[in-house]
């Protein structure tokens, strides 16, 4: 298996983006399976819930930590280590007998999902392709886009079948079935790409701080807006007069229209460079949630913002990754994404709450105003970014 070398095309996106789907996609079992568990574990469901926020604080802390390690063994040897924790931690998550091993089980898997989920995928396709990696990576958020749908009936069945442990168990079972052997044969090629990092480019080409704050700002604050709203959008429409079953069509549609928004990048983003994509995504964003915000919540006007809303987040998704590719050689763009993955992560934690507070406390308007300050944030920093590189754009 070792002589294969994954570095073109197909193979490798196919490849990885099965070991992605599982890893993420068996990750949230909670939202199908939380009512039993809470009970068999002492826990309300608030409080169940904040095990994945306590698994993307681990992985925040744990990214940059993981920087070296990624520079010196290359992804495929990291992302296997990486598995492999996540497996034994979900196996672990089966046996979980009350809170503390249920929060320690999620922090165990923000450290495995750190060496081996999106950011290191993303890390690996660099180390392989360099300044070409953001086909890949686009190619790659397209394949995993629908991870969640494809294994929330999954789990659902498994759980009406066997129970939520035996649910975690054959989780830990294809994590380790699937993804540590994927992640092994991309060890040989990625190690050897990180060994030729050292002689990439000079330290005077990488950008300045001040870039890389501007940069990790905009990323963070459209990350917040994207995680908070995600997780309450649901409520946020039928507190705007919206059926149940309306708002959750209109949710699941705004997730359709992510992944084809994703799938057009693919197709036509080479005439935009990422930072150019990401300004027009996070002006759109501003408008979205500002025209919901002032114009109520109209047929006509649900309609607008969905289409959208769910275009831009889809095109954010991508260039949260593809932006410092702008900037960044491939020997500092491990560093820059794992620096980039603390704050962040930390975003991405607090975001479902803070958001879920917000709306309990200030209704729709609150939320939506909210979205509209931070996304008009991010557009300030992102507009602030000197112009990339030439040879990059």
């Amino acid at each position: 298996m070792d002589r294969i070398a994954p570095r073109d095309g197909l193979p490798l996106l196919i490849a990885l983006a099965a070991a992605q789907i599982v890893g993420w996609g068996s990750l949230g079992f909670p939202s199908v399976l939380a009512p039993g568990m809470a009970p068999a574990l002492g826990m309300d469901l608030t409080s169940l819930f904040a095990g994945p926020s306590a698994m993307f604080v681990a992985m925040a802390f744990a990214s940059p930590v993981l920087a070296p390690a990624f520079r010196r063994f290359g992804a495929g040897r990291v992302m296997t280590a990486g598995a492999t924790v996540m497996a034994l931690a979900m196996a672990a998550l089966g046996l979980a007998a009350g809170p503390v091993s249920y929060f320690l089980c999620w922090i165990a898997l923000g450290c495995g999902g750190a060496a081996s989920l999106t950011t290191a995928a993303h890390i690996a396709l660099s180390q392989l392709r360099g300044s070409q990696a953001k086909a890949g990576i686009a190619t790659l958020m397209v394949m995993t886009g629908l991870s969640g749908s494809l294994f929330w009936p999954i789990t659902g069945w498994l759980g009406a079948q066997f129970g939520w442990r035996s649910t975690c168990f054959v989780l830990a079972g294809l994590i380790a079935s699937l993804c540590v052997p994927i992640y092994a044969w991309m060890a040989a090629p990625t190690r050897q790409a990180a060994d030729r990092q050292d002689t990439a480019a000079p330290a005077g080409e990488r950008p300045s701080r001040g870039v890389f704050v501007l940069m990790t700002a905009g990323i963070a604050l459209n990350s917040c807006v994207s995680f908070g709203f995600g997780a309450v959008g649901i409520q946020l429409f039928s507190s705007l007069g919206l059926p149940s079953a309306q708002a959750i069509a209109l949710a699941s549609a705004m997730g359709v229209i992510q992944v084809a928004a994703r799938a057009l990048d693919l197709a036509f983003g080479g005439r935009l460079d990422a930072a150019a994509l990401c300004r027009l995504a996070t002006a759109a964003v501003v408008a979205a949630m500002a025209m919901l915000a002032l114009f109520g919540a109209g047929a006509a006007m649900l309609t607008a913002f969905a289409l959208v809303y769910g275009m831009a987040s889809g095109l954010l998704a991508v260039t949260r990754s593809t932006l410092p590719l702008l900037y960044y050689d491939k020997a500092a763009f491990t560093t820059a994404m794992s620096r980039i993955a603390l704050p962040l992560n930390i975003l991405i934690a607090a975001a479902p709450p803070a958001f879920a507070g917000l709306l309990v406390q200030a209704g729709a308007t609150g939320v939506l105003a909210t979205s509209t300050l931070f996304a008009g944030l991010a557009l300030i920093a992102l507009l602030l970014l000197p112009a990339p590189p030439v040879g990059t754009r």
